[in-house]
């Protein structure tokens, strides 16, 4: 007699726990592997946003040459910020920052105060303080958002309200190789030059158009040899280093624990403002990548593992190794030295 088929007559034989033991160690490998892999193509999205942002205002400076003749003025300094009724000249307290937002596609912004005195500038401007904008920050560092000031309010800031938070760049202006303010002109050691006695603007706004602050500004610019600094008004013949071959803009270092905090003296202000370690760096100093325990707000650096993202005056990008040579580094933040580096 042929036996039937009862299907309950067989059990059905689950895993066991050494099996299943084996399967989730098979898949934490496998997302072992994978996770790197992921990372590194996150950081490669970010690192061509940030690119990206420093192409864009690249092309926001050269357009600025077209109207003005001349690259953004940086400004006079960090307790000065924008204003629309002075130009785009010596007589702009704003930077580079400020000059560019027109060529961004940002003239509201730029124009916020336009015409406006008294209590209701100061809030107006107190306003554009507080106005984060996503070109300026790099998405490998920090979110483009306001954030706090150290002491709770900023007061030093002329004709605006305080406010207890700011918007902030982690890009910033070539400066060359020489440190310069409006009272000050240093050289870099070894050479310790120092040129004192450059009157400094003052808190009656207009000061800067006296002789002895003009002839300041004339001392800067005959001294300096980057394009955007106190006062600069440098046009495209200036770089006869060739405008390719020159640093334009760039990321800045800073310290990742202050990224949030203001703490970091390089990213203590607001981006409105003129010529600071905000939003200009120089190349006398080695490049960096952001490391916690060390502060310092004269050099170029990032958050990237590599590499520090650049545009040059001819508007292309480049991303420089830290490993540069700093000799090569000097002659890409200097405009008229007559040498060309190999990076």
């Amino acid at each position: 007699m042929t036996e039937q088929f009862n299907p309950h007559k067989r059990g059905c034989r689950g895993f066991t726990l050494v099996e299943l033991l084996v399967v989730i160690a098979i898949i934490g490998i496998l997302i072992a592997l994978l996770l790197p892999a992921i990372q590194a193509a996150r950081e490669a999205a970010r690192n061509m946003e940030c690119k990206n942002h420093l192409k864009q205002l690249g092309l926001a400076a050269n357009t600025h040459v077209s109207a003005t003749g001349r690259f953004p003025t940086g400004g006079w300094g960090y307790i000065w910020i924008g204003d629309p009724d002075r130009g785009t000249g010596r007589s702009q307290p704003g930077g580079w920052i400020y000059n560019s937002l027109p060529y961004l596609d940002l003239s509201s912004i730029h124009k916020l105060q336009k015409g406006l005195t008294g209590a209701v500038r100061k809030t107006v401007a107190a306003k554009m303080l507080q106005m984060p904008i996503g070109l300026f920050n790099c998405p490998t560092r920090r979110p483009s958002q306001v954030y706090p000031v150290v002491g709770g309010n900023v007061s030093s800031y002329y004709f605006s309200d305080a406010v207890k938070a700011v918007a902030r760049s982690d890009y910033a202006a070539n400066g060359g190789t020489v440190y310069a303010d409006a009272s000050r002109v240093e050289a870099p050691a070894p050479a310790g030059t120092v040129w004192t006695n450059i009157p400094a603007y003052g808190p009656d706004i207009g000061t800067e158009r006296t002789s002895p602050v003009q002839q300041g500004w004339e001392t800067i610019s005959l001294h300096n040899n980057g394009i955007m600094f106190p006062g600069s008004q440098i046009k495209p013949n200036q770089i006869t280093d060739g405008a390719s071959h020159t640093f334009l803009e760039g990321e800045k270092y800073l310290n990742p624990e202050y990224y949030a905090s203001g703490w970091d003296l390089g990213d203590n202000e607001c981006m409105y403002i003129g010529d600071n370690g905000d939003i200009a760096r120089w190349t006398y100093l080695p490049l960096l990548r952001d490391r916690r325990g060390y502060t310092d707000w004269h050099p170029f650096g990032s958050a990237h593992a590599a590499t520090c993202n650049f545009v040059f005056c001819d508007g292309s990008v480049q991303s420089i190794a830290y490993t540069i040579n700093l000799t090569a580094f000097e002659y890409l933040g200097s405009r008229n030295d007559r040498k060309t580096a190999t990076y």
